[in-house]
């Protein structure tokens, strides 16, 4: 699955001199392929906006989780983007052009995604491997 990602985007990827890595453990998941492949399509597009050249594409078991996350070298997510709710409102940022409705359909199709009493979620945050932005896509 995630090997097909990165095939998906390897064109522009080369054109543009990005590297994509694949860092996964042994794990399994259940999930709707094409919904994630949405979510990981518009997180993967994004990040090569923001990225100096370095992206990485894991996935790994954390809690009863399959986590799914996109890291870039680039500088990071601004403060006020990791601290805003996922409502889709109120969200356009006219400096960047940015409307986060990516994000907060990333959170819905990810709360799509149960087990029992837990859903899935979305988690943003700075660090990872590279220092940059990360993104976690985190399905039960």
């Amino acid at each position: 699955f995630l090997e097909e990602q990165v095939a998906r985007h390897e064109p522009l990827l080369e054109g543009l001199g990005i590297e994509l890595a694949v860092n996964a453990d042994a794990v399994d998941g259940y999930f709707d392929t094409q919904l994630v492949s949405g979510v990981l399509t518009n997180v993967i597009n994004n990040a090569i906006r923001y990225t100096q050249g370095r992206l990485q594409l894991n996935a790994r078991e954390d809690e009863g989780y399959l986590v799914i996350s996109v890291e870039d070298d680039g500088n990071g997510f601004p403060d006020q983007m990791l601290n805003a709710p996922l409502t889709g409102i109120n969200s356009l940022d006219f400096k960047t052009g940015s409307t986060n409705l990516g994000l907060y359909f990333a959170d819905r199709m990810a709360r799509m995604h149960r087990e029992g009493d837990r859903e899935g979620f979305i988690r943003l945050r700075n660090g990872g491997e590279f220092g940059g932005g990360v993104f976690e896509l985190w399905l039960p």
